[in-house]
């Protein structure tokens, strides 16, 4: 037991430093934004939820105003912002410093910091009393803490009864996870072609960078895979209301311009897409 513990702290402190650098870093240099202020965010945001179409309407489901809201995993802050907006207190959590200096500044920035902040915590250990929130949201954090099962524990511990929970995770089952040992054997032979290009090269490491890499290019410490089948189990105490998958790469035609992501979003997303969401109702 003790060295469990010991794994997961060690484990928190890779995560805490990998992920200082916020996630979204590289979809803001790809829109070209180098500095942080009100219309680089505004131009961030807006770009974000078109990528991403249907996370406004989720947002939507379990939205309602004068709630007490949690967020898990900040990122760029953008869905943070959302949800401050419309609660009567919001709490971000993520294990980084940079993610919460990030979400401050926005709720500073649009005069939500008397009712709203951010702080620093591990979604393993959540410092909070039992049934404390309306709402939880956590999009594409809690497969990083390397017990997947154990941080959504946590967070219907936390959650109120009847308290509403909007999740993501990674898709087990999608076309890039099924792919990807083609796509590990393809690249470790291109490498011998053209030493400029790199993957990682353990495996296991690859499929996380395929997901998510930093600047650098360097794979996070920790990344669970959840297939639908198992949401009935690792939400337990809680109704399930909605779990569908969603989500794709950018699938642009080689040698082209041309990106069919936005006509592939809607039908085959739902198939073999990159992501899992669920919306969960606590008992």
């Amino acid at each position: 037991m003790k060295a469990k513990q010991e794994g997961i702290e060690g484990l928190s402190q890779d995560n805490s430093a990998f992920w200082d650098e916020l996630c979204g870093s590289s979809f803001a240099h790809e829109l070209g934004i180098v500095e942080v202020n009100k219309e680089n965010l505004k131009k961030f945001d807006e770009a974000f939820f078109r990528y991403y179409p249907y996370l406004k309407p989720y947002l939507g489901e379990i939205q309602s105003d004068n709630k007490i809201i949690l967020e898990i995993g900040l990122g760029y802050g953008t869905v943070g912002q959302d949800l401050a907006t419309h609660a009567k207190s919001y709490t971000g959590v993520d294990i980084a410093n940079g993610p919460v200096a990030m979400m401050n500044y926005r709720l500073a920035d649009n005069g939500l910091q008397n009712h709203c902040h951010a702080e620093q915590g591990n979604a393993l250990d959540l410092k909070f009393p039992d049934q404390h929130f309306d709402q939880i949201v956590s999009i594409g954090c809690l497969h990083h803490t390397g017990n997947l099962k154990l941080a959504l524990e946590e967070v219907q511990r936390v959650c109120k009864p009847g308290g509403l929970i909007l999740f993501m995770a990674y898709n087990r089952y999608s076309l890039r996870t099924l792919a990807a040992p083609l796509i590990y054997l393809f690249c470790r032979v291109y490498m011998l072609f053209n030493r400029k290009f790199k993957v990682p090269s353990e495996y296991g490491a690859f499929k996380r960078w395929q997901r998510d890499s930093r600047m650098d290019g360097s794979p996070p410490p920790a990344t669970e895979f959840i297939t639908l089948d198992e949401i009935g189990n690792l939400f337990s105490q809680c109704e399930i209301l909605k779990k569908e998958i969603r989500n794709l790469g950018k699938f642009k035609i080689p040698g082209t311009s041309v990106k069919l992501r936005h006509y592939l979003l809607g039908w085959f997303d739902r198939i073999l897409g990159l992501d899992i969401y669920v919306i969960a109702k606590k008992n």
